[in-house]
């Protein structure tokens, strides 16, 4: 009888094994430890048939627990995109960006766990914009400028939503050499600055890279062109602007370089005040008609948007060095404004000093603002 029981239960469990083998087909293999790794599968970014793609958004293939191989993604007229296989052939990642308004196929082939081939077969269509914008920094490839020149993105309006921001600063990357620490602050819609925490050493190398083609910026609108920008940083000159003795003082590496009588703001108009703060050189003009006072002005350098600048004005050459009686404006004479531009670069520093008030933190006057306040106008939180 025991003999009989023994059989009886050998063949209930050969028969439970055949009955499991025709329900899971052939067996998974098995790793070192007798344990079951998980099926392999490949997934595809973005998902098949998708439409509306972003240009910027990852295009990539990946394999759990086998291997990819040759992996193709092709457009029209049989153009294939760039792309890179990690080491460790478990991901294709695409480092060319597609066409807007385009179809797009991933091909190709992967290997399972079990050594089987898993096709790749999947397409996409682009994003058509609304609105393509061209967006570029405010400095000329291969210029040179001033210690406190910012990197100064414009986005023409609507500019960029509040959503869009973070990914739209992730875009641009600001490289330096020495090494310079500095920070993106957002201003307001249509401007993204990134400034240093101090100003530059001279000889600073920048290098600007946009990746802002095929990033969306809100309202169906997207970048349309990406770049590479290289400046440097010339010598280290400052602006002394002593509005309470009325001088102009250049200074550069250090020393004093000019020393020119002066008219500002007259103090009796808070409007017309020339504010204590930093500023610097946005632009330089030979001439610069000012609609307002239908003036115009001969080596106008603007340190604002407010329209305030240092330029010549004979008008007022009786009471430079002695009193303010400017709309605002830096006045010097003729000669000593020719001569200042001359020496001059955009992002020249500016620092007034000597005044009753004080230039608040907010716009485009980039330097009048507290570092930690600077940072909290990023929208990559650190």
């Amino acid at each position: 009888m025991a003999r009989g029981k023994s059989i009886a239960v050998g063949l209930a469990v050969v028969a439970a094994l055949g009955l499991s083998a025709c329900t899971t087909g052939s067996p998974t293999p098995q790793t070192a430890d007798g344990a079951r790794p998980a099926e392999s599968k490949v997934v595809v970014e973005p998902a098949d048939k998708a439409t509306g793609v972003a240009p910027a958004s990852p295009l990539k293939v990946s394999v759990s627990g086998g291997a990819l191989g040759d992996i193709r993604l092709t457009g029209a007229g049989g153009k294939q995109l760039a792309g890179k296989l990690s080491d460790d052939k478990s991901t294709w990642t695409a480092t060319e960006k597609p066409d807007f308004d385009a179809e797009y196929t991933f091909s190709g082939t992967a290997t399972g766990a079990d050594g089987k081939p898993l096709p790749v077969n999947s397409s996409f269509r682009t994003v058509k914009p609304r609105v393509p914008v061209t967006v570029s920094p405010r400095v000329t490839d291969g210029g040179t400028y001033g210690v406190a020149q910012p990197v100064w993105l414009v986005f023409p309006r609507p500019g960029v939503r509040a959503g869009e921001r973070a990914a739209v600063e992730k875009a641009v990357t600001v490289e330096t050499t020495p090494q310079t620490e500095g920070s993106w602050g957002w201003i307001d819609d249509e401007n993204l600055v990134w400034r240093p925490k101090e100003y530059f050493q001279p000889g600073t190398r920048v290098t600007v890279r946009s990746g802002l083609r095929g990033v969306h910026f809100g309202n169906g609108s997207y970048g349309k062109n990406d770049y590479t920008v290289t400046f440097t940083i010339g010598r280290h000159q400052l602006v002394r602007a002593d509005t309470d003795q009325h001088r102009l003082i250049v200074e550069r590496d250090g020393k004093e370089f000019r020393n020119y009588p002066a008219s500002y703001g007259r103090e009796s108009d808070p409007k017309l005040v020339t504010k204590n703060g930093r500023y610097f050189i946005m632009s330089k003009h030979e001439q610069y008609f000012m609609k307002q006072f239908e003036f115009n002005a001969h080596w106008a350098l603007r340190l604002s948007n407010n329209g305030e600048f240092i330029h010549a004005n004979p008008d007022s050459v009786a009471n430079q060095g002695r009193n303010n009686v400017s709309h605002g404006c830096a006045n010097l004479s003729m000669k000593d404004a020719k001569d200042y531009y001359a020496t001059a670069l955009e992002g020249d520093p500016v620092v007034v000093t000597g005044s009753s008030i004080d230039l608040a933190a907010k716009g485009a006057d980039f330097w009048a603002y507290p570092w930690d306040k600077w940072t909290a106008l990023s929208a990559v939180k650190r």
